[in-house]
């Protein structure tokens, strides 16, 4: 039995326009804020070791959940035949996945390679971290994503582009759409934002093979958006 929708999903969130992404990425925490606490006051610090840097980029570029993002170990982060990837699983007494379907290998864009990511893992490595991102903490509530999404819902405020219809959950929307853009079929979004097959295809098969996933990842292009300030920041 399922319970049925008033709405449809996409009608409850609205992806996020490319003006609004410019926004989002210019704000100080990308280009120089005053301080972490100061952090959307400019001035000369961009926070490239804080997840609040790093988590809606990786989420542009994955479609993955915020909580599946926050959760990271250090671990997590992986390579297989020379394709560096995102291991989404719940391997740990603080993670959780929304389903079963949500346990997968997301393939690490290039964009984010340019954006110095690797660097920030090979530097948790060094620091002898567990977590990713270890300066989010959890919420009371027992979930990463909480005291996040209060954070971000003022930082949209902050930049100018909150409404009643954008959230964090927004990114993954945008990802829709740049897959849909970039050719990129619905099967293989589905497997890379942790979606259900639809029908016996569920039943049979293992899914889809890392360097398949890869191909296509290598492809996704946001069409319109410059970041090339955030590729500057990795040098």
């Amino acid at each position: 039995m399922k319970i049925k929708q008033r709405k449809r999903s996409r009608e409850e969130r609205d992806p996020f326009s490319v003006d609004e992404l410019h926004a989002i990425f210019s704000a100080p925490i990308y280009t120089g804020c005053r301080s972490e606490h100061f952090w959307s006051k400019p001035g000369k610090l961009i926070l490239k070791d804080s997840g609040y840097y790093w988590v809606p980029i990786i989420s542009l570029f994955t479609g993955a959940r915020l909580g599946e993002i926050i959760q990271l170990y250090v671990e997590d982060i992986r390579e297989e035949n020379g394709i560096l990837f995102f291991d989404i699983n719940d391997t740990g007494e603080d993670k959780r996945l929304k389903t079963a379907y949500s346990k997968r290998a997301i393939p690490i864009h290039q964009s984010l390679l340019d954006m110095g990511f690797m660097s920030l893992v090979e530097k948790r490595r060094k620091q002898g971290k567990e977590r990713l991102f270890p300066d989010l903490p959890m919420g009371e509530d027992g979930y990463y994503s909480s005291p996040f999404s209060k954070r971000f819902s003022r930082f949209l405020s902050t930049v100018g582009v909150k409404s009643k219809k954008n959230a964090f959950h927004s990114f993954r929307h945008c990802f829709e759409d740049a897959c849909r853009d970039s050719d990129i079929s619905k099967e293989i979004m589905d497997a890379l934002q942790g979606h259900g097959e639809e029908g016996m295809s569920e039943r049979y098969g293992r899914g889809y093979l890392l360097q398949k996933l890869n191909e296509a990842m290598q492809r996704l292009r946001y069409r319109g958006l410059a970041l090339d300030h955030l590729h500057q920041n990795n040098r």
